[in-house]
């Protein structure tokens, strides 16, 4: 009995103490929302190069189509696609993120309206996103996007 006590108080503590703050938990969250904010921004903007400053060295997108893309060569694949998009707003809804210490990850449903040749578009898109903190800041580790069929 006195062994299965102190077994229950070892793993109590060992939880207890693997559990961060609330308010650091918070702090965390606050920061990956403005990453997402920031990036989108830059997105909406057709601002790609910035778009791949937020990603960390080994960043990996995957495309609608399975198609995958690293640090170096994102920016040029948005140019290419989205180079005709214009008026580019992105609003990112359902959103729920996951932090711990140096890991977080982040699921929310995309919504994209632009213009192409003066008509009116809009996508849906599922993102997942995996973020790494590098030397204190969050960077952008993997990004998927799927479409979203309602």
């Amino acid at each position: 009995m006195k062994s299965t006590l102190k077994l229950f108080l070892f793993f109590f503590l060992t939880i207890l103490l693997s559990c961060q703050p609330a308010s650091d938990k918070s702090q965390k969250i606050i920061e990956i929302k403005k990453l997402i904010s920031q990036y989108n921004k830059a997105f909406c903007q057709k601002d790609f190069q910035k778009f791949s400053s937020f990603c960390s060295e080994d960043f990996t997108f995957f495309t609608l189509d399975g198609q995958s893309f690293d640090k170096t060569t994102i920016a040029s694949f948005l140019e290419k696609v989205l180079g005709r998009w214009q008026n580019v707003q992105i609003e990112a809804e359902d959103l729920d993120i996951q932090v711990d210490n140096n890991f977080a990850f982040a699921r929310y449903l995309s919504v994209y309206k632009y213009v192409i040749d003066e008509t009116y578009g809009a996508m849906n898109s599922r993102i997942t996103v995996f973020f790494k903190r590098i030397n204190g800041e969050w960077m952008l580790a993997h990004f998927h996007m799927s479409r979203s069929y309602q």
